[in-house]
């Protein structure tokens, strides 16, 4: 992250911008180590007040805002559906990088979960693009796993068109952790739109364009947890998301989203057939 630590501080100190925009947790981290005084605005796939970016959710303090993207909290889930897609799903292989502790923290639930579900994890761990591309071909091969998992790791996101491609020549179902990999290829996905990413966290930064230092946010202070939708007891403490089941349907050559559900977010089934598929979340 020297390369984000390097490009932030010139933002405050050369270019004095009025506010940084950080996506993703280790690059907000990143900003918020290299300055001192710009706003920060940032959309994070892990929980913010464990990984120091605030304070609180009610109250964060100091001068980071943003939204909090349930993505690393979904990795149990994502694998409760695989099974439901892959009944005899026995071994998954995935593949993160050790440096992120988001990715640490993604593969240790993705762990703890298998476990419960009594399947394997095969991991490999890449540190560069270099060693992701050269560990592709073996790795999915030697692992003899049933599916590959997403963890939620930026190194690997960034690179998921070779991963999916390697991952389909091998007849290997992927699980991927937003919708824009099923786009990409992937068979199934369970969590938040990355354009939301992009989006949202635009609003406050308007926001603080138009002079508030840092904008509350709805219902939970100035960090919203978003995009992904509560159960209905606890609604009041989130932001109504748009998240859900995503799937490609390979034998129809099809694909849509599951909404969401008075009680549950919908279910993927194999067949791509699932409670509310033409119906998107409110």
């Amino acid at each position: 992250m020297a390369a984000t630590e390097t490009a932030a501080r010139a933002l405050e100190s050369s270019e004095k911008v009025d506010v940084i925009v950080a996506i993703g947790t280790t690059t907000a981290l990143a900003a918020k180590r290299a300055t001192t005084e710009v706003p920060i605005v940032f959309a994070a796939g892990n929980d913010p007040v464990a990984a120091g970016l605030v304070e609180s959710i009610a109250k964060p303090g100091g001068r980071l805002t943003g939204f909090h993207f349930a993505t690393v909290d979904l990795t149990p889930k994502r694998l409760e559906i695989l099974r439901e897609i892959v009944p005899k799903l026995r071994r998954v292989v995935t593949f993160y990088d050790p440096r992120t502790a988001g990715a640490v923290t993604s593969f240790a639930a993705a762990r703890a979960a298998a476990e419960k579900l009594d399947i394997e994890v095969v991991a490999q761990q890449v540190n560069s693009p270099e060693e992701l591309r050269d560990h592709l071909g073996t790795t999915l091969t030697l692992a003899e796993a049933d599916a590959f998992f997403f963890v939620s790791d930026f190194l690997v996101t960034v690179h998921t068109p070779q991963v999916i491609e390697a991952a389909n020549a091998l007849r290997l179902p992927t699980m991927a952790t937003q919708l824009g990999l099923v786009r990409m290829g992937a068979l199934a996905s369970y969590g938040s739109d990355f354009r939301d990413y992009g989006r949202l966290p635009a609003s406050y930064v308007a926001r603080i364009l138009a002079g508030e230092h840092r904008p509350e946010a709805p219902n939970r202070g100035a960090v919203c947890q978003g995009r992904h939708r509560k159960p209905a007891a606890a609604r009041g403490r989130a932001c109504c998301g748009e998240a859900g089941c995503h799937w490609r349907d390979r034998r129809h050559g099809g694909e849509g989203a599951a909404g969401c559900d008075a009680r549950h977010p919908s279910r993927v089934h194999a067949d791509g057939v699932g409670p509310s598929r033409s119906r998107p979340c409110p």
